[in-house]
């Protein structure tokens, strides 16, 4: 477990990296039996009285693992925190097999065996993986992402493992939680370095 001492120290160097103009407000941490929640604000409001709804959304450090879980501009602390504490479980199994994983992570998406096509078909088509082909065209190779059709997924399903890249940590947790991922396939998670 984290001291608090040690979360906000974490969560502040989080911040100065992703965040450079902006820090964690003091007089708005969440100290909770699981996690601490920071918000966070940039430097020029801070201690301002005044209406501001711009900027980073909170950031949630889990005391047993030191993760920190980012959340958009559009996410509020209480929709923040109903979706840590709903996803909590479900990234607590995937930790067991990829413990870099947060809903944030971009990942390879690796199945190995089907056992519900159809379904597995429907859930993907959901989180719109793409693929690239390189073209080449006025002296440059062209990368541009195309969206998987339900005829390019059967057709890579054919030849396993299928991979998919660049699949967002949201995603993966959409596909657990509204599909059961791990009843229509056997996946791996890979972590993608940059």
């Amino acid at each position: 477990m984290l001291t608090s001492e040690e979360a906000q120290a974490a969560a502040r160097q989080y911040v100065l990296d992703e965040y450079g103009d902006s820090v964690i407000n003091e007089e708005h941490i969440v100290d909770a039996e699981l996690y601490y929640l920071f918000s966070i604000v940039p430097k020029k409001f801070l201690g301002k009285r005044i209406a501001f709804g711009g900027g980073p959304g909170p950031i949630i450090l889990d005391k047993e693992t030191g993760q920190i879980c980012y959340y958009g501009s559009a996410f509020g602390k209480e929709r923040a925190l109903e979706d840590y504490i709903a996803t909590r479980p479900l990234l607590r199994r995937i930790h067991q097999h990829a413990p870099w994983f947060t809903r944030n992570s971009v990942c390879e998406l690796i199945i190995s065996k089907i056992r519900n096509k159809e379904k597995l078909t429907v859930a993907l088509l959901e989180i719109e993986p793409t693929y690239v082909i390189p073209e080449e065209a006025y002296g440059a190779v062209w990368r541009i992402p195309q969206p998987f059709t339900k005829a390019k997924l059967l057709q890579k399903f054919e030849s396993l493992p299928a991979i998919f890249e660049n699949i967002s940590g949201s995603a993966i947790l959409h596909l657990y939680i509204a599909h059961r991922l791990d009843e229509l396939a056997e996946i791996e998670l890979k972590e993608k370095t940059k």
